[in-house]
C-alpha cells in the first residue's frame, strides 16, 4: 500500500496506478482514502512526473505505436499527443492500410460474418460490409 501511496504523491493518477498494479482505479482510490493520503481534485490537470513525460516523448520519437505507449505508461492517447505537441514533435500519420478485397469476398462466400472477417483481415466490420456491397453492385 505504501508503494501505491508514494506513486500517488509523485503525481500519478488512480487510473495510472491501477493499470500498473492490475487493480481498478476505484480500489486504488479507496485504499488511498483508508490510508489517509490527501487527495487531489479528480479530473484536474495531470501532474505526471517529468521523467515519465520524457520517457513517453522518447518512445513517441522512436516510433513506438501510440497504443503501446498508452498501455506501457497507463495514459490516454490524448496525453501522449499532448506530450508530443509540448515536446515540439510533429504528429505521425500512419500509412494507409491496404486490405485484400478478394480475401474479404472469399471469406464472405465461405459464410464468415463481417465481424469475423474484419478481425481476420485487420479492418473494421463496416469496411468489410462496404467492400461486399460495392462488389455486389459492380457484379450486377
Amino acid at each position: 500500500m505504501e508503494q501505491v501511496a508514494e506513486l500517488y504523491r509523485q503525481g500519478y493518477s488512480c487510473q495510472q496506478i491501477a493499470s500498473m498494479d492490475g487493480r481498478s482505479a476505484q480500489w486504488i482510490s479507496v485504499m488511498l482514502q483508508r490510508a489517509g493520503v490527501p487527495r487531489r481534485h479528480p479530473g484536474g490537470r495531470s501532474s505526471l512526473p517529468e521523467e515519465v513525460r520524457e520517457q513517453i516523448l522518447d518512445a513517441y520519437k522512436r516510433g513506438e505505436p501510440v497504443p503501446d505507449i498508452c498501455a506501457r505508461f497507463g495514459v490516454s492517447y490524448t496525453l501522449v499527443y499532448a506530450v508530443a505537441d509540448q515536446g515540439g514533435v510533429l504528429r505521425r500519420r500512419g500509412a494507409p492500410r491496404r486490405v485484400d478485397r478478394d480475401q474479404i469476398m472469399r471469406l464472405h462466400e465461405q459464410g464468415w460474418t463481417a465481424d469475423a472477417i474484419a478481425v481476420m483481415v485487420g479492418c473494421s466490420a463496416g469496411h468489410v460490409r462496404r467492400v461486399i456491397r460495392e462488389r455486389r453492385r459492380s457484379a450486377a
